[in-house]
């Protein structure tokens, strides 16, 4: 449930298995820009965890569409920071 998912993040927003879980909830209810944002966010935390789980999505989503696009260049900026 996503309200669920949602609150057991919120109530502990740098338990990085919480942030998996709701990225995965977002991106399967078509939840894209909620899915990646917060796994960008979270990137400092555990980045290597954050970094595969988008690696995945991107790969899923395929390096045509818009998502990928637009969050491969944010994620490519974290990077090189």
């Amino acid at each position: 449930n996503l309200a669920d998912l949602q609150k057991e993040h919120k109530n502990s927003p740098k338990d990085i298995k919480k942030v998996i879980n709701l990225a995965e909830k977002y991106f399967a209810e078509n939840m894209l820009d909620e899915c990646f944002e917060l796994l960008l966010q979270n990137y400092k935390n555990n980045n290597t965890v954050i970094k595969k789980k988008l690696l995945e999505f991107f790969e899923t989503l395929g390096i045509a569409d818009k998502h990928t696009i637009k969050y491969r260049k944010e994620l490519s900026s974290l990077l090189f920071i």
